[in-house]
């Protein structure tokens, strides 16, 4: 099995370790009926729900919806392309006729699919829990098994050509996951790495409720402290180049301004 997950995971160039996408193959495998994931990327976790769910002959049907905007993964010069490209992968892995594409966001799979009695529930889009929670929790079964994936209290700095991108979803999905878990909505389970596993909590909200209590999560994104801690590698070589090699940094910058978007192809095409 984790021979079979390590390929996924090379082949569609997922992201997360092979212990959470072991993880996320043991909970499929555990749950039946109709599945959601919101965020789909490049498919990585799509398929390893499939395959654990097939192995362990269940009953399921995966929904999965993404706005695949440009220049998200899978790499396409469309959404058509990039849907191609996961179609693709989810046909390598035999998983495709259990699988759904749905473009957009919750929004729209609500309006394309309407998931009732959910046994599992995959959230990695863009850190907007409480958006999907609140469309969704009404609908979750009562065993449904929640996964949802960058809850880590961090913060990321990317340089750009223009300055930089400060990333806060890691931290406004912990401070969202830590306020539904203390109002009951979920029940914090366990953690691998970033991603985290929830069971449903005892409280029964409606949607606005749910999107009211995110509220004060939101609030605490008005200001942040940024450390060396948060800042990645690359970051890192910027500010080294600055103070070492400067003319050289800006012919880089420069040179990455004119640089036309390049579409990758998917080893699928």
């Amino acid at each position: 099995m984790d021979q079979l997950l390590e390929r996924v995971r090379r082949e569609t160039y997922g992201k997360l370790s092979l212990n959470v996408y072991r993880r996320i193959y043991e909970t499929a495998a555990r749950h039946d009926g109709t599945f959601v994931e919101i965020g789909t990327s490049q498919g990585a976790a799509t398929i390893a729900m499939a395959l654990g769910a097939q192995a362990a002959g269940q009953n399921f049907h995966i929904f999965t919806c993404d706005p695949f905007i440009t220049g998200s993964h899978p790499r396409g010069d469309s959404i058509e392309a990039k849907i191609h490209i996961l179609q693709c992968g989810f046909e390598r892995f035999g998983v495709a006729d259990s699988i759904t594409i749905v473009a957009g966001t919750v929004a729209e799979l609500l309006a394309v699919a309407d998931p009732r009695a959910i046994g599992l529930l995959m959230l990695d889009a863009d850190g907007r829990i409480d958006r999907d929670l609140a469309a969704l929790h009404a609908r979750l079964a009562s065993d449904c098994a929640i996964i949802v994936d960058d809850v880590e209290d961090r913060i990321y700095v990317h340089p750009t050509w223009r300055g930089l991108r400060i990333q806060q979803k890691h931290r406004l999905s912990h401070l969202l996951v830590d306020a539904y878990v203390r109002h009951g909505l979920l029940d914090r389970r366990e953690a691998l790495g970033q991603t985290g596993w929830y069971a449903m909590g005892p409280a029964r909200l409606p949607a606005e409720e749910i999107e009211h209590l995110a509220l004060a999560a939101y609030r605490q994104l008005v200001t942040t402290t940024v450390t060396l801690r948060d800042a990645t590698l690359k970051w890192r070589l910027y500010q080294w180049f600055d103070q070492h090699m400067p003319l050289l940094l800006r012919a880089y910058k420069f040179a990455r301004r004119r640089e036309p978007e390049i579409q990758t192809q998917s080893r699928f095409d």
